[in-house]
């Protein structure tokens, strides 16, 4: 992996080290290591349904993580979607950019967040160029538009299982326009 780190710990509160790790700018695409801890990726569980959590049930204090984290308002924000990645399961691509139902209400879909939420095992998203292993309490960016405010074409993601066992993933997809 050809990748720059930066240690970002200043920009969260109450956390000495976390490693932003710029996997690609185009498309632009960050691994922020050991952002949630063990007891935030307990708190996101403990207010989950079965495959959603409501935006407005996050802790605010993860509501602050994701928004510095991707430094876009946390009103842009959809509901999280929990999906459980099963071995030896195919995904295809996901491509989170376009959203012509929603363009005029919302705005267009401006990045994709990803966050490990497994114990143990490790969880693998491919991007066009990377494949990139996540440990729990480990969150991707991935932004769906190009800084100009055009379309990234290149901007998809899937999800490779791992033989050793299922791991859990949450994705919270962000929009230009506020949701609240």
């Amino acid at each position: 992996m050809n990748a720059y780190t930066f240690n970002v710990g200043g920009l969260f509160q109450n956390k000495e080290v976390v490693n932003q790790i710029v996997i690609s700018w185009e498309p632009r695409v960050f691994l922020y290591e050991g952002l949630f801890s063990d007891q935030d990726i307990d708190d996101l569980m403990d207010v989950s349904g079965v495959e959603s959590i409501k935006r407005q049930d996050v802790p605010k204090d993860l509501q602050e993580k994701i928004a510095q984290m991707s430094e876009i308002h946390y009103d842009h924000g959809e509901d999280l979607e929990i999906l459980t990645i099963e071995p030896k399961t195919k995904f295809p691509y996901r491509k989170d950019a376009l959203d012509l139902s929603n363009v005029y209400s919302k705005g267009n879909k401006m990045a994709t967040i990803v966050i490990m939420l497994s114990t143990s095992k490790k969880g693998f998203l491919r991007t066009p160029n990377e494949d990139i292993s996540i440990t729990k309490g480990s969150a991707v960016l991935m932004f769906n538009m190009k800084t100009d405010g055009t379309v990234d074409e290149k901007s998809k993601y899937k999800f490779i299982s791992d033989t050793q066992g299922s791991y859990d993933v949450l994705i919270q997809t962000i929009y230009q326009g506020s949701l609240k």
